[in-house]
């Protein structure tokens, strides 16, 4: 029993996965309602105002992405990066 929940739990892991878009860009990593929840990689495909919350007001333009992790659809914490795959910086801004 135990093994199969095992496997289930694995199952359910690879199927959270997913690469997907949204009105701003594409994420590929864990969703949940429908929003980046985790850690993956959203790639903005316009510019776009990275998180209502970051004091500093940082603002994508399309090509840059970010690694970092992600919930209910807010940046947590990540790397920024632009399109030439150059660190822009890190950004940190919790839950």
């Amino acid at each position: 029993a135990a093994r199969l929940a095992e496997e289930q739990a694995k199952n359910e892991k690879k199927q959270a996965v997913a690469t997907g878009s949204i009105d701003y860009g594409k994420w590929s990593g864990a969703w949940k309602n429908g929003k980046p929840h985790g850690t993956g990689t959203m790639r903005y495909t316009k510019e776009h105002l990275i998180d209502s919350r970051d004091p500093q007001k940082r603002t994508a333009v399309k090509g840059d992405y970010i690694i970092g992790e992600f919930a209910n659809g807010k940046l947590v914490q990540g790397v920024w990066y632009d399109s030439a795959n150059n660190v822009k910086g890190s950004i940190i801004i919790g839950m």
